[in-house]
């Protein structure tokens, strides 16, 4: 598909489940631009087998090392190291996704 399918696709009404989830199983993609502010992140095509999969690793690089840092040290500095962590992770994260595309 070329980027003008794709921006179809995304673009339909009928992709967008409530106004917020996007699902679409014709499109290939995982994520895909948030539909009021593109500019501002993506979210899930929740139609795609691997959506699952990328929700929960989301949710592990974000909250995993903030919940680790706080049962292993009871510390709010640790505490705050974890969530400076978590950010650094899924910023990582992101941008490996976006720029494998």
């Amino acid at each position: 598909m070329d980027q003008e399918d794709l921006d179809r696709l995304w673009q339909d009404p009928h992709s967008w489940r409530f106004g917020l989830v996007y699902y679409n199983p014709s499109d290939p993609r995982v994520l895909v631009p948030k539909r009021w502010f593109a500019w501002g992140g993506w979210t899930i095509n929740f139609a795609h087998p691997r959506a699952t999969v990328t929700m929960l690793t989301a949710i592990v690089l974000g909250l995993g090392p903030v919940l680790a840092a706080y049962y292993m040290f009871h510390n709010p500095v640790a505490v705050f190291a974890g969530v400076v962590v978590s950010v650094v992770l899924l910023v990582a994260w992101a941008h490996q996704k976006a720029s494998s595309w």
